[in-house]
């Protein structure tokens, strides 16, 4: 696969966690179809593992979760929802995906990678080997053959689908399985869909030309906007269908580009500078930041503006304010981490050995991490240590700030802590095998989030406080 390989040319290299779940087998149930994305707001027994599959494992990603975590983990994939959950299954000698309760097609091979979900979770793809061909199977039709498939793209709405297919040594873009981009030599990262789903941007290495090109597309691939550049490292937002990219100009100089799906011939260029690093996005207007250096002198920038980098190397993204009005990154020096904030008033935090995953509340007021002493893992809210845990993650306040939920797992138990924004606990969730990641009802009174209960994959809702 290394036409997939991602080309970066930064000083400090983005960190990326990335966590892959599988476990495999189940009961023939299935979910009535429900074309929504709102979040479901009852407990829901989504499937049942049948006893005579057996699990296919995938082998943890490194970095925090699997220093932290070493137990064996099944890749399984909840929709956002909650509506839906797909799994990898493996009976002998062959493996099938099973979605809502049903099973695929069996094949001898399976690209455990490429299984995705619909947001709204109806629709499931992924990339599937018959004799020497692979497939896109998108909800059980199968479409190719193919050499070769990237993994799969559904646009917000779920209604449509992009992926990278191989054919005749040439790869193109698929959208919706039968509109075909033209011919290059390799992408670099998937595809993306603007908000409206109307278009699609994604970076291709094209034949017999060392500049790489941005390609702003309708769906038909008949109208398109394409700029090329001498590097090109995209990151894209469906927030406002926003697209920023590191590119390379004279003297190795390079810039950062910000553009607009919708409007993309007006490209907003940033600043020459020596370096850059740790591109990133804010979560509400998708306001782009990132790490850069330019005669020795390191800065912050954010809209334009910069502030100078104190002591240490960013140890991922520059995290911003729900306002935009600045943030906080997390540093590491000999001593250890800290989170830095900047842009805003803030005091900077504690050194610990660890410091991860900066969230804000929604107003801006109050910040969470998870931090490191030793063994023992705890959240720090505004200066304030909750109890400690074998490991921490999810952690992010509830919409109106007054909680903060965060996973845990103390030895094999893993589940869901609510606190109030002095750490103190006001409920632990019962634990499960496995649990997923937390989202809040839309009143924002409840916490839902997918566990894994022996055989059963459920979806659980739960009151954030108990009456």
């Amino acid at each position: 696969m290394n036409s997939r390989i991602l080309f970066l040319n930064f000083t400090w290299a983005c960190m990326c966690l990335v966590l892959f779940f599988s476990v495999l087998g189940c009961k023939r149930e299935a979910l009535p179809q429900k074309q929504t994305n709102e979040v479901v707001t009852a407990t829901t027994v989504i499937a049942t593992i049948a006893d005579h599959e057996k699990p296919h494992s995938s082998t943890p990603a490194a970095g925090h979760s699997a220093s932290q975590d070493p137990t064996p983990v099944f890749q399984i994939e909840f929709s956002k929802n909650g509506a839906g959950v797909a799994y990898l299954a493996k009976v002998g000698e062959t493996m099938h995906v099973v979605h809502n309760g049903r099973p695929g097609k069996s094949y001898k091979e399976l690209y455990d990678y490429t299984l995705t979900i619909s947001p709204d979770g109806q629709r499931v793809a992924y990339g599937a080997k018959t004799n020497s061909d692979w497939f896109m199977v998108v909800n059980d039709k199968e479409y190719g053959p193919f050499e070769d498939v990237g993994p799969p793209v559904f646009s917000s709405d779920g209604r449509h689908i992009a992926y990278e297919i191989k054919q005749k040594n040439k790869w193109h873009i698929v959208v919706d399985n039968d509109k075909r981009s033209a011919a290059c030599s390799s992408y670099f990262e998937k595809p993306v869909f603007n908000d409206e789903a109307t278009r699609i941007a994604f970076v291709e290495n094209p034949y017999g030309n060392k500049k790489m090109r941005l390609v702003i597309s309708d769906l038909e691939f008949r109208k398109q906007v394409i700029k090329e550049y001498d590097f090109l490292f995209i990151m894209a937002k469906q927030v406002k269908s926003k697209v920023a990219a590191v590119i390379q100009e004279k003297n190795n100089k390079k810039r950062v580009i910000e553009l607009n799906l919708n409007q993309p011939d007006v490209v907003k260029e940033g600043a020459l500078y020596d370096e850059l690093a740790n591109l990133a996005f804010g979560n509400v207007d998708a306001t782009v930041t990132y790490a850069a250096t330019t005669g020795g002198r390191r800065v912050l920038v954010l809209n334009g503006k910069e502030e100078p980098l104190p002591e240490g190397e960013p140890s991922g993204p520059f995290i911003i304010r729900p306002d935009s009005s600045g943030g906080a990154v997390i540093l590491a020096t000999r001593e250890g981490f800290y989170m830095h904030p900047a842009f805003a008033k803030g005091e900077q935090g504690k050194t610990y050995e660890e410091v991860i995953a900066i969230e804000y509340s929604r107003d801006g007021s109050q910040y969470v991490y998870a931090a490191r002493k030793g063994k023992n893992w705890f959240v720090v809210i505004s200066g304030k240590e909750g109890p400690s845990f074998d490991n921490i993650s999810s952690q992010q306040f509830s919409p109106d700030g007054t909680k903060v939920v965060y996973r845990a797992r103390k030895g094999e138990k893993r589940f869901l802590v609510v606190s109030d924004t002095n750490g103190k606990v006001i409920r632990q969730h019962p634990a499960y095998e496995r649990i997923f990641e937390p989202v809040f009802t839309a009143d924002g009174k409840s916490v839902a989030y997918g566990v894994k209960n022996g055989n059963q994959l459920i979806w659980k809702v739960e009151k954030l406080e108990e009456k």
